[in-house]
């Protein structure tokens, strides 16, 4: 479904769906969203956080998927054109949450460090050196 949702599995694609996926994290449909997906982001509780995502998961997984009884018939169209925004949804929210996690065990950006999307706190930070 990927696939028929960004275009071919090569670099450019998913560079263009990453750079869509970020600035609609950033500042489009997802933002709102954003503070919502960080509720549970300790990684101190991780179990239960990954609980939290879990239960957040299969909920779609009992609206959206199951509703639709795939058990055996090819899925239609409509059925695709519902899928593909949850796909793209699901992945920004890990994206986000793993983020966060990752600044959470590296640490916050520090001076003569740059961060892979900008400095707004949701991704992991890189010193020049390691670039």
């Amino acid at each position: 479904m990927i696939t028929k949702f960004v275009g071919p599995d090569d670099a450019s694609s998913l560079n263009s769906w990453t750079s869509l996926i970020v600035n609609e994290i950033k500042g489009g449909m997802y933002k709102d969203a954003v503070p919502e997906w960080l509720s549970c982001s300790d990684i101190n509780d991780a179990a239960n956080c990954a609980t939290q995502w879990a239960i957040d998961t299969n909920k779609l997984v009992c609206d959206y998927v199951l509703k639709t009884d795939p058990e055996g018939k090819e899925l239609s169209g409509s059925y695709y054109r519902g899928a593909a925004p949850l796909i793209q949804q699901q992945i920004a929210k890990g994206g986000v949450r793993l983020a966060s996690w990752l600044n959470q065990i590296f640490g916050a950006p520090q001076e003569g460090h740059h961060s892979l999307f900008g400095s707004d706190g949701l991704v992991l930070q890189i010193s020049e050196v390691e670039l």
